[in-house]
């Protein structure tokens, strides 16, 4: 999942996935200064569109995928 905004920090965006992902095996990486992806392993697709829709709801861009 990969989130963007402009004015929300990149710690701010950490510390939300921590708090989402906190049971799940993840990795946290910062790409740019307004950019942050996380990888996230032996998740349900429900999750990952929850995570997502609550993110879009709160105007942070989000991309996802699944392989």
């Amino acid at each position: 999942m990969l989130l963007y905004h402009q004015t929300v920090t990149c710690l701010t965006k950490v510390m939300i996935l921590r708090a989402m992902f906190y049971e799940e095996d993840f990795e946290i990486e910062i790409l740019l200064e307004n950019t942050v992806i996380i990888y996230v392993w032996n998740i349900g697709k429900k999750q990952i569109w929850q995570a997502a829709l609550e993110f879009e709801t709160a105007r942070i861009r989000v991309g996802y995928g699944f392989g």
